[in-house]
């Protein structure tokens, strides 16, 4: 596999500026990248707007800093820049607002991962991460994984999900919301079908009257 991370130029959005840090993340992962180089390895992959703003930030800082540069501190800089105040705060609300629906836990805690990394100003320390995960979840499945008092958050994800498999085996918690789709969408051919007979009927009887 290519230890290569995707290219950001600054014009994908917060979500785009997500999606990089946890391609690049993973591509340290895969290439044991050494902390001290993860900066210089990813700060390779930008370009357009996004290259020039760090070439003004190595002219600030010098080379040698620049190069010093924490991947943490890196991240810290690069969102202030290209995560607009106002696009962090509708992130923000929409995490502190994220409610499970359905049995959707695994779209659920996906987003929970995804709007903690956005919004590090909620998501820490790490109490507050795990409340706000128990606070979206739904509340047949909140209650049980209060009561075990759990202060690991892998380990609270996956009793949630647990948990959430079997309220949904007793039917406790409502049925997925995209669950009528397929029912709806195969009735449409027939119904297009009929419809088409018909207009055929029609055209027949007018072209023989």
């Amino acid at each position: 596999m290519e230890c290569k991370p995707q290219t950001f130029s600054g014009a994908e959005g917060p979500i785009g500026l997500l999606r990089w840090f946890e391609k690049a993340e993973s591509v340290f992962a895969m290439c044991y990248c050494p902390k001290g180089d993860r900066v210089k390895f990813a700060s390779g992959t930008l370009e357009d707007g996004s290259l020039t703003w760090w070439k003004a930030q190595v002219q600030m800082l010098g080379v040698e800093m620049a190069n010093a540069t924490t991947w943490d501190d890196f991240k810290g800089l690069i969102r202030e820049e290209y995560c607009p105040r106002d696009e962090i705060q509708k992130l923000e609300n929409e995490y502190y607002d994220l409610k499970m629906e359905g049995y959707e836990i695994k779209a659920s805690t996906r987003r929970s991962h995804e709007l903690a990394n956005m919004c590090p100003n909620l998501s820490r320390p790490p109490p507050r991460r795990i409340e706000l995960y128990i606070k979206g979840l739904a509340p047949q499945v909140k209650g049980l994984v209060t009561a075990a008092n759990l202060n690991d958050l892998p380990w609270i994800i996956i009793l949630a999900h647990k948990i959430t498999d079997q309220e949904v085996e007793r039917g406790s918690l409502p049925p997925r919301i995209a669950a009528t789709t397929p029912a709806a969408t195969a009735t449409t051919p027939a119904s297009d079908n009929k419809r088409k007979w018909n207009d055929a009927d029609k055209a027949t009887g007018a072209s023989q009257s």
